[in-house]
């Protein structure tokens, strides 16, 4: 017995919707992930190098205030 046309969209809404909200489901858990990992990421970090932040190799990366200053003065965005 075939299905009468309001049914097809009704299925096709549902798993329209199905989708939609799988879509944010999986962005959601991307984006808390990331986000979990930054501040663990910036929690952890702790300065090895004594003589300042010029001549660290970690400069780059680092996420402390002092190597933010010290990226600003050196001219290292």
């Amino acid at each position: 017995m075939p299905d009468s046309p309001g049914d097809q969209e009704g299925r096709r809404g549902f798993f329209g919707s199905l989708w939609r909200v799988a879509a944010l489901i999986g962005l959601g858990a991307v984006g808390g992930t990331l986000f979990a990992r930054a501040r663990q990421g910036l929690k952890d970090q702790t300065c090895t190098f004594e003589s300042g932040c010029g001549g660290c190799d970690r400069l780059a990366d680092c996420g402390l205030p002092q190597a933010m200053s010290a990226r600003q003065v050196l001219g290292r965005k």
